[in-house]
């Protein structure tokens, strides 16, 4: 499951990972931390389930524990902190086989936390201030930001419980979805590969089509299109190869309808991206991030504070 499961390592004796990022583009993965964003500057499209929202400078959202997501930056100036927490901090000792699952997104119109979106952002710069010092001071004091947002969330914010059994269907769908974004990896050139990838996975086209829809919110026609694009964009970028070549390559039936499937999702045509400077990833692991300025964001970190 390597391929979108990505393994956390937490900050020793604090069952947390905070880090600060400029992203390009972090591929759909999944981890079992939950992980909370704080957009400290520029924007950042973020891809949960079904939903797709435009971060701004300001804005927080959660992305709970199991749910698979995307990031992609809009422009190289975005600055974000991270804070990816254990997902046994949010455990409940009187129901242990219990998950939570909050709702937490300032960039989406729905589930305002009772109190505003303030507090979270005040202890979520804090906590981005002290995980930078190693002192036993500073030490507490983060311990004390996260146990504090941690009952911020409890406090404030709507959140659902599920029980133990569909925690163990979702690894199961997890294991599933791994299986088709890893098929539609090798495969998006073939051109039947609505009909293998049903036959090969032993699922029906409905099924798959739900499937994909809940979540990551598109069908199997936009994930395979997506990786064709994303294929094309690398060839035109690295390699010199004829056109000809990248529209067989891609799995296209023709040359017009690759430049018009390229021109809608870029934006741009194949030629202008060639000579473009759009900087694309040039491997498809999770993490894909630009250089961060780390002064700045103590400095924007600071104005939450």
């Amino acid at each position: 499951m390597s391929y979108i499961y990505e393994e956390i390592k937490h900050i020793t004796a604090v069952a947390i990972n905070v880090f600060i990022a400029s992203i390009n583009h972090s591929n759909y993965h999944w981890h079992n931390d939950y992980e909370v964003m704080l957009v400290l500057d520029g924007s950042v499209r973020l891809s949960c389930k079904n939903q797709t929202t435009l971060c701004s400078a300001g804005d927080i959202a959660l992305v709970n524990s199991q749910e698979v997501h995307e990031l992609i930056g809009e422009g190289q100036d975005n600055l974000c902190l991270f804070v990816q927490i254990d997902r046994q901090l949010m455990s409940n000792p009187s129901h242990p086989d219990a998950q939570y699952y909050f709702y937490l997104n300032s960039a989406s119109e729905s589930y305002e936390p009772k109190e505003g979106y303030d507090v979270f952002r005040h202890t979520l710069a804090e906590i981005g201030l002290f995980a930078k010092k190693e002192d036993p001071g500073s030490r507490h004091l983060l311990q004390a930001n996260l146990h504090l947002f941690l009952a911020e969330l409890y406090k404030n914010c709507i959140y659902d419980v599920h029980p133990n059994s569909n925690v163990a269907v979702d690894q199961e769908d997890l294991k599933l979805l791994t299986l088709v974004l890893d098929y539609v990896q090798l495969h998006f050139s073939s051109k039947n590969i609505h009909q293998d990838i049903c036959e090969d996975l032993g699922v029906s086209d409905k099924t798959l089509y739900r499937f994909l829809k809940k979540y990551l919110g598109f069908s199997l026609k936009d994930l395979v299109l997506k990786n064709r694009i994303d294929h094309a964009k690398y060839l035109l970028k690295f390699e010199d190869r004829p056109i000809g070549y990248i529209v067989s390559a891609c799995g296209f039936g023709s040359d017009k309808s690759f430049y018009r499937a390229f021109k809608k999702e870029v934006g741009m045509t194949p030629a202008t991206f060639k000579q473009s400077d759009k900087i694309i990833e040039k491997t498809s692991s999770v993490k894909n991030y630009f250089s961060t300025d780390l002064g700045k964001a103590m400095r924007l970190l600071r104005e939450w504070d």
